[in-house]
């Protein structure tokens, strides 16, 4: 996929040779029961690390609205692979993908399939453009008179008057933001010939970028994708601003497009801006989200008697911030609509923090409690594939939970998560008949495979495995270890054991998470695995803060960078002591950003015998000055902490890199990290392009340590992430860091 300034272009070529066995189906049985993979135990000596790099084998994949056929990205040697495969007769395409990134797939329908890479961005009426460029709101004294007029003339201010409305009506109103969206580049792929085009280039006259991935809709036996797009202008157009959405039913195999009257006069939008639209599972508009220049209002209407009624409104005021609600779905019971709107419906302060939930909204204007529990940060919708509709909620903690109100779709649900016994099952996808479903395990001897299950057939095809190049007596089990805080507070954190432990009193290495509202889940960790397979324990921490534990544990850790998430770890390792399974005189911490700060600060303390950051923050203050001078103007964060899901459609997320999260958990301050107060080894490795910390922190340290003659070794990589998230990176990082354990904290002693 080849990215052209912010829609996503495909190149999509057929590889010839380049193939492999995508699918096998499993005998028939009366249950669909999927049991992890195996494969021939080899000799005793570990994994080499470079088979801890690889990146997981299926990046993304995404199963076919009737469930026929499975479409997956992958890769084969240094080639990026997009396969698809029918599962009636092992029917296999392979097409060569290059460039660009995706965020998630989906299927059009039994032939397309949908590659889509999505951002956040601001929600409103101004154009990408300074918001002043081309709006100056010009006086009639500003405004030139021929020489041939007298300037105080009766004639002159007639003139004068004709061309001041001449202006005022080719010049958009000031423009508003209320709140974020997700802007996605899409392209879809016939699998059958390989052809790709981007979806949004073929619609009107200016280029138009999809506001998040359109729904599926039959029309009249041909699969249409219907929704919101934004038309991308250089400059504005009449009273209209140069960016504009409209509602556009498109061609999966061509592109080609049709404008949608959504019987609203939104064509001509004269005094109002119209950015959203909600579709039915049949292609029928039932909301829409409106702006009033005028009123300076926003009204979500809704269609009743065939006519638009506005369902609420709401002031939106720029000083304020006011958020705006966004459209999610349709509701349980058909007729209301899902929105994410905050908890007290816009009317929060400008600096207040916001919370934010799912709530249903009829057309009357009534609103329903929240409908999550907890917070919509903390989970997503989940809406039924049969009819649309929303049916339940799903959380990811330490592993997925899901509560789903609708109680076919349960049925269904609960057949998944029993069909892996002991293992941690993924539902990713249900077919349209809610008779077949796309999971991944992971657990025991899986890293992370992918299965479908056929309730009628009562069969499971075996997709393919994140990790096959892992020997299975080398994969190191995990499990959930819960301990207690100093203050009583409940911690859970993933424990990662050694494939062959020598018994008790083991080494141990720490791997505290970044954010701090980042998680760690069951599941295959590059790093994880690979220290353990070197004979390490290894234990990651889900300390207050975390995400998948509700907005209140999240709160617990708002001021307390420095503080009680730094106590929540230490905790861990004496609860491990206490338990005699790690040796505390062999303890060493290894972090990622946040969990570099947190592996700094305990060897600053005493706590470790040697700690490594890997992208780290070493000076909190620096830090947060660095990003407040390299924010977005305007900042996301104004409107909400979220960031839009890239896997799920209209769902929104906590955003990991927030800044007004990072104030919120900085509080007051937090010391920076303390050259002198060192004195146990420190590894530091920072990627020379990392967006998100700069070099400087990483510089500082080493520059301080040096002078002092503190141990420190200092490791620079290429790559422009934040976080080792390429093969090269991640063996870098592993060389190192599995040489610096070897040196400081060795397995075997």
């Amino acid at each position: 996929m080849r990215v052209s300034k912010t829609i996503l272009m495909a190149s999509v070529a057929l590889v010839a040779t380049a193939g492999h066995a995508a699918a096998a189906t499993a005998p028939e049985g009366a249950e669909v029961v999927v049991h992890g993979l195996k494969r021939t135990k080899p000799v005793d000596a570990p994994p080499a690390l470079e088979l801890y790099a690889k990146v997981p084998r299926i990046e993304q994949i995404a199963l076919s609205p009737s469930g026929a056929q499975v479409a997956f990205l992958t890769r084969i040697g240094d080639m990026r692979i997009l396969s698809s495969y029918r599962f009636s007769d092992r029917h296999h395409s392979y097409y060569k993908v290059t460039g660009g990134s995706a965020s998630t797939m989906s299927w059009a329908d039994e032939t397309h399939v949908l590659i889509s890479e999505t951002r956040l961005a601001m929600r409103g009426t101004c154009e990408n453009a300074p918001a002043d460029l081309g709006r100056q709101n010009l006086g009639a004294r500003d405004l030139p008179i021929p020489d041939s007029v007298k300037p105080d003339s009766a004639d002159a201010a007639a003139l004068q008057s004709q061309m001041q409305l001449l202006m005022d009506s080719n010049r958009p109103p000031q423009c508003a933001y209320f709140g974020i969206r997700g802007e996605n580049a899409i392209t879809s792929v016939n699998v059958l010939t390989g052809e790709g085009v981007p979806i949004g280039f073929h619609i009107g006259d200016a280029p138009s970028l999809p506001l998040g991935v359109p729904s599926r809709v039959d029309t009249g036996g041909a699969t249409r994708l219907v929704g919101p797009f934004l038309e991308v202008r250089g400059q504005a157009v009449g009273s209209q601003p140069a960016q504009r959405a409209y509602p556009w039913k498109v061609d999966p195999e061509t592109g080609d497009g049709r404008l949608i009257d959504d019987g609203g006069g939104d064509i001509e939008r004269e005094n109002r801006y119209v950015d959203d639209w909600l579709f039915d599972r049949d292609g029928t508009m039932v909301a829409r989200t409106v702006y009033d220049y005028r009123s300076e209002t926003y009204r979500v209407e809704m269609k009743a008697g065939g006519k638009w009624k506005p369902a609420i409104s709401r002031k939106i005021v720029r000083a304020d911030n006011t958020f705006a609600p966004f459209l999610i779905g349709v509701a349980g019971d058909g007729t209301s609509i899902v929105v994410l709107d905050s908890d007290t419906h816009g009317a929060d302060a400008r600096d207040a923090e916001r919370h934010f939930h799912y709530y249903a909204l009829d057309a009357d204007g009534k609103w329903s409690g929240p409908l999550e529990h907890g917070d919509a940060s903390q989970v997503r919708p989940v809406f039924s594939p049969r009819t649309g509709r929303l049916a339940g909620f799903a959380s990811e903690a330490e592993e997925p939970k899901y509560e789903i109100a609708d109680p076919e779709l349960k049925k269904v649900y609960d057949k998944a998560l029993a069909a892996a016994p002991g293992q941690t099952v993924e539902v990713l996808s249900v077919t349209e008949d809610e008779q077949k479903a796309l999971i991944r395990a992971t657990g025991g001897e899986d890293t992370g495979s992918y299965y479908l299950l056929d309730y009628i057939g009562g069969q499971t095809a075996t997709i393919g495995e994140d990790f096959p190049q892992i020997p299975t007596n080398w994969i190191a089990v995990q499990d959930v270890f819960t301990y207690n805080a100093g203050d009583g507070t409940s911690i859970n954190g993933i424990l990662t054991l050694p494939p062959k432990p020598a018994g008790k009193k083991l080494p141990l290495v720490v791997l505290p998470h970044d954010g701090p509202e980042a998680q760690d889940r069951l599941g295959f960790d590059w790093l994880a695995q690979a220290l353990a397979s070197r004979g390490y324990l290894v234990l990651q921490p889900n300390y207050r803060g975390s995400d998948g534990h509700g907005r209140d544990f999240v709160a617990a850790a708002h001021g307390e960078w420095n503080g009680k998430i730094l106590s929540d770890i230490a905790d861990g390792v004496k609860a491990l002591v206490a338990q005699g399974a790690a040796d505390p005189q062999r303890v060493c911490m290894v972090g990622i950003g946040y969990g570099g700060y947190a592996a700094l600060k305990a060897a600053e303390a005493g706590q470790v015998r040697c700690a490594a950051a890997i992208d780290g923050i070493t000076d909190p203050a620096r830090y947060l000055a660095w990003r407040k001078d390299n924010a977005s103007m305007p900042d996301p964060d104004a409107f909400a902490s979220l960031t839009p899901s890239p896997k799920w459609p209209r769902t929104f997320q906590s955003d990991p890199a927030s800044l007004r999260s990072l104030e919120l958990f900085l509080g007051a301050g937090a010391a920076p990290v303390s050259a002198a107060n060192i004195s146990v080894p420190v590894l530091l490795i920072h990627q020379e392009g990392d967006r998100l910390v700069p070099l400087s922190q990483g510089h500082s340290l080493r520059d301080a340590m040096k002078a002092l003659g503190k141990p420190v070794d200092y490791v620079e990589l290429k790559g422009n992430s934040h976080a080792p998230d390429t093969e090269a990176t991640r063996l870098a990082v592993m060389q190192s860091v599995v040489a610096f354990l070897a040196a400081n904290n060795p397995a075997g002693n």
